[in-house]
């Protein structure tokens, strides 16, 4: 059994009891749970659970939420199937799939995920907007940003665009301009002590105290970025009252924010209305706790707000340039000859095209579903994702998220894959030998995936499968 330290013991004393205590720390003593989350464009799902059971993996049902599964067995290969790398599912905890279900994004929002990395929730978002609208997704730590990009890329987001800044700052850029915000914030991860034990050796009450300023700025900032009517949800991954109902308490009497009532397709409890000698407002009650071992996941603490009326606007703004400069449509003439020259030699209808804008830097070329509507990216840190490139000759080829948004429209110039060393060569970058086919670029295909680009050339077919999906392990389904 895992003993927790005295401080976080001590804590739990004040909130809980010995019971509780003891619970926690046999749960985590346990392994932890495995949960996947399936993505909603997979229209067939029974397939999917069909295929991973090749590798080995059995998948239990959650009745509560459709879209999740349990691993029951086959832990081990979860994360390096096809599948995976592919991103046709995300391994995530049960509890953080919560707080964007909540939020409940539509294809219409323009949505904010302040503290995104390293992108789960950001790709459950954008899954549940059914890939359209806008969905902004910021993150301040350097070392984490590029997990955020690498996610955004591979589950092929063309509804997100990236910012690099400090969360409690950006509301001196975006004012009233949010439908809904998720503040899934830093925390000390007292709900998470099963995954990460590390937590038990530099957890103290003054480090939550440093917290909850960082928390409170993060909210603040979300409360100016939202539009009256607009929702935030608020959410952490750990179980101090400093870090959730206090904070809380303390915004909705600072701010025009109502608390709502919020239901869980999860076994849970509603917040403390008082902590020590302290009373908070009864409303605290609509806030929801989740104790780990009662869902076979991880403690989280969960709020929704509505912003009731207008604050006084910032007068301070980032510089920012025009988007219009770079961001261009279909009826441009240097972008449509490109396009056109894609159109044919794949034979994908021009139609396909029509529903993305275009970003030309250099020789690359990128694309945004066609519902943005933003004219500045001075603050973006990444925009659009990478539909193609002109190699030297200046003719057009397409990139992995092109083939992954386009592919299934074209009817030219498709390799289809037959076998596992075949695979094996492609997932890493290799050249495939044996292969009769006209020279130039393919889309590639095996069995119903569309898995990137390769180069027919005189030596073979050489793999174009982007580099940071090659330094990934894969194994294959038998």
């Amino acid at each position: 059994m895992k003993n927790f330290s005295q401080n976080i013991s001590d804590y739990f004393l004040q909130l809980y009891d010995n019971k509780f205590v003891a619970d926690y720390e046999n749960y985590a003593s346990q392994e932890v749970k495995t949960y996947i989350r399936i993505l909603f464009k997979e229209n067939d799902k029974l397939k999917l659970i069909q295929n991973l059971g090749k590798y080995g993996i059995e998948l239990q049902h959650l009745e509560e939420i459709p879209s999740v599964l349990l691993v029951k067995n086959g832990n081990d290969v979860i994360g390096k199937t096809i599948e995976y790398i592919l991103g046709h599912y995300y391994i995530q905890s049960l509890s953080s799939m919560l707080p964007p279900i909540l939020l409940n994004p539509n294809p219409t929002d323009k949505v904010l995920d302040l503290c995104a990395a390293p992108g789960s929730k950001t790709t459950q978002l954008a899954d549940l907007m059914n890939y359209r609208g806008e969905l902004y997704s910021n993150e301040v730590n350097p070392k984490r940003i590029r997990s955020l990009i690498n996610n955004v890329e591979r589950f092929n987001l063309i509804n997100t665009a990236v910012l690099f800044h400090k969360g409690e700052n950006l509301c001196n850029t975006y004012n009233n301009y949010f439908d809904k915000i998720l503040v899934d914030a830093p925390c000390s991860g007292l709900g998470i002590l099963n995954k990460f034990e590390e937590i038990n050796k530099w957890w103290s009450v003054d480090h939550i105290e440093r917290l909850q300023q960082l928390q409170f700025h993060l909210l603040v900032s979300a409360t100016k970025m939202v539009k009256v009517g607009g929702e935030i949800i608020y959410s952490t991954c750990t179980m101090t009252v400093e870090e959730n109902e206090e904070l809380i308490n303390k915004i909705i009497n600072k701010y025009p924010l109502e608390l709502v009532d919020i239901k869980l397709p999860v076994k849970s409890h509603n917040g403390f209305n008082n902590y020590q000698d302290n009373k908070f407002s009864d409303e605290l009650a609509r806030t929801k706790r989740i104790i780990p071992w009662e869902i076979n996941s991880e403690g989280f603490f969960i709020a929704k707000l509505i912003k009731t009326d207008q604050m006084q606007k910032n007068i301070h703004h980032f510089e920012r340039s025009k988007i219009t400069e770079y961001l261009l449509n279909s009826k441009k003439k240097n972008i449509v000859n490109h396009l056109m020259d894609l159109s044919e030699y794949y034979g994908i209808p021009e139609q396909a095209f029509q529903n993305f804008k275009y970003i030309v830097r250099k020789n690359d070329i990128y694309f945004v579903n066609d519902d943005w509507y933003e004219d500045e990216i001075q603050n973006f840190y990444k925009f659009g994702l990478q539909l193609g490139y002109l190699d030297n000759h200046g003719r057009a080829n397409l990139y992995y998220n092109g083939v992954k948004t386009l592919g299934e429209y074209a009817t030219n110039n498709v390799i289809y894959l037959s076998n596992r060393n075949e695979l094996e060569i492609f997932f890493t970058g290799g050249i495939i030998k044996n292969i009769n086919e006209t020279l130039g670029q393919k889309i590639v295909k095996y069995n119903d995936y569309f898995i990137g680009t390769a180069v027919m050339t005189k030596d073979g077919l050489k793999s174009q499968f982007p580099k940071a999906l090659r330094s990934q392990m894969i194994v294959f389904p038998e």
